[in-house]
């Protein structure tokens, strides 16, 4: 959501019924940028949450107040999925590690709160067997 073209490609992709999804870590959604995405009807929107212990998600990303940030991002997103009367999923994407693995009951409870919002853990990659 950077790339100065981004939303072009979107407002493109919508025009021309081009599927797309993107993943985010949401801390950038603007009211603007995230009624601009609800409104192109994007197939999913995913969204990096490390953790909902703000220390834990912050060391994680390496912002301090990233996950403040991060759940008003995707409270405007659902909110701007309503306003377009749009129907794409918004999709949690915690990666499982060890700075989180005690909170992911709490993390599930809280999407489960959200407004037709669905959660996807994805475990770290392990490169090999120790790791494994």
């Amino acid at each position: 959501m950077l790339w100065p073209y981004f939303f072009d490609l979107i407002k493109f992709c919508r025009e021309s019924n081009i599927d797309w999804g993107t993943i985010t870590n949401g801390s950038i959604l603007s009211n603007r940028r995230a009624f601009d995405i609800a409104a192109s009807h994007p197939v999913n929107i995913d969204i990096s949450v490390d953790s909902l212990d703000p220390k834990a998600h912050d060391y994680v990303r390496g912002v301090k107040g990233s996950l403040e940030h991060v759940k008003e991002g995707v409270f405007r997103l659902l909110k701007a999925r309503e306003q377009a009367r749009a129907s794409f999923v918004v999709r949690i994407k915690p990666t499982i590690h060890k700075y989180n693995i005690d909170g992911l009951v709490e993390m599930a409870e809280w999407v489960k709160g959200l407004y037709n919002a669905t959660i996807d853990f994805s475990p770290v990659g392990l490169f090999n067997a120790a790791e494994r």
